[in-house]
């Protein structure tokens, strides 16, 4: 099975996350011997945050390479948090939906999804249905006044990239059916046991934010280091009850 994850990041505002949270994203790669792509820059447009655009325009490249894996999106401020899950046979699960998406709470609607973590079936027909759709709903306002600023549109308008997600969600209804809805205990929450994502409705402060990732990374792979090390260890043959009392002898017991 191939699966690929993906990560993004403008020049500047959150590259030093990225740099902390793709260390997550590249050690659980080398570790279910996954493929990794990061991209730091603006795909398409002309100020640092629509790099939040550049999500759709890396799945399609994929998708005309030929790409037909799974595709693991997760933003600059989302990170592994469990480096030995089990992707491949969770993947397994789900190989005859186009994806998996979590919505913002546990009562919003189908169509009410975070885009900051999601995964896409390549090989499904309707993933580049859904990919081609939302990149022409970012054609469509790349000439509006919203857009051409460089301030983070109002999300009423729904013209970032999570609005077009939902605004094509909403559109088509059936695709829903092609879809899972993956709890918030699994993915793209700050609990998430496997992939969690620190967004910017916990901590709007970037500074704070960037802290509090950059530590939760140190203390996943220093831990995960300490582990592997605990498993490489060397595990004594004992071979007879001589033999033990070799490794152990026994010691006089004083009074």
């Amino acid at each position: 099975m191939q699966v690929t994850v993906l990560q993004t990041s403008d020049q500047s505002d959150y590259l030093p996350i990225f740099n902390a949270t793709s260390r997550t994203a590249r050690e659980f790669c080398r570790r279910q011997a996954l493929a990794y792509e990061g991209f730091v820059g603006v795909k398409r447009g002309l100020w640092s945050w629509h790099s939040t655009y550049n999500r759709i325009y890396m799945i399609k490249e994929l998708l005309d390479g030929g790409y037909n894996g799974w595709l693991i999106y997760m933003d600059a401020d989302a990170y592994i948090h469990n480096l030995d899950f089990p992707i491949a046979g969770y993947l397994a699960t789900y190989q005859t939906l186009a994806g998996i998406f979590v919505r913002v709470s546990g009562l919003a609607p189908y169509w009410d999804v975070n885009a900051g973590v999601f995964l896409l079936n390549a090989g499904h027909p309707l993933t580049r249905k859904l990919v081609e759709t939302w990149i022409a709903g970012h054609e469509s306002v790349f000439a509006r006044q919203e857009f051409l600023t460089d301030a983070w549109p109002d999300i009423d308008l729904r013209i970032d990239d999570q609005g077009l997600l939902n605004e094509m969600l909403i559109a088509n209804p059936e695709w829903q059916f092609s879809l899972h809805y993956e709890s918030q205990a699994l993915i793209n929450s700050m609990h998430a046991s496997f992939l969690r994502h620190h967004m910017r409705a916990h901590t709007p402060d970037l500074a704070q934010r960037t802290t509090a990732i950059a530590g939760d990374v140190e203390d996943i792979l220093s831990k995960a280091a300490a582990k592997d090390a605990v498993g490489s260890l060397p595990v004594p043959r004992i071979s007879s009850v001589a033999h033990l009392r070799k490794l152990w002898p026994a010691r006089k017991m004083r009074d």
